[in-house]
């Protein structure tokens, strides 16, 4: 609903993501035409080896679980950070409920 002010003054667009899966309905979903783009997927310059997704589930994160498995998340990112202490990562964290959770948990935890 908010593609014609997002670009109806400007001619030519450029939208960046690491995670378009399927240009052609990404483009659709936002209402510019499917035949009205150019997709161009360029490799990543990181190696694979530093870049590695692991996935390690605590349980889910669900309103009904989120009590109960919110505390044992804190902990497995706790232990990750601290392996890995000197370097960077992303959490992906899916909702904001659970973003502002971890946020209000992780940034005064892990100063200490």
């Amino acid at each position: 609903e908010y593609t014609d002010v997002l670009f109806k003054k400007v001619q030519q667009k450029l939208i960046m993501s690491g995670s378009i899966l399927k240009p052609d309905i990404f483009i659709d979903e936002l209402g510019l035409g499917v035949d009205s783009f150019t997709y161009i997927e360029i490799p990543s310059i990181v190696p694979i080896s530093n870049r590695p997704i692991i996935r390690d589930y605590v349980g889910s994160m669900s309103r009904a679980n989120f009590d109960k498995n919110f505390p044992l998340l804190v902990s497995k990112i706790k232990e990750i950070a601290d392996k890995h202490m000197f370097e960077k990562g992303i959490i992906p964290t899916f909702t904001y409920n659970i973003n502002y959770h971890l946020y209000m948990e992780l940034n005064t935890t892990l100063k200490d």
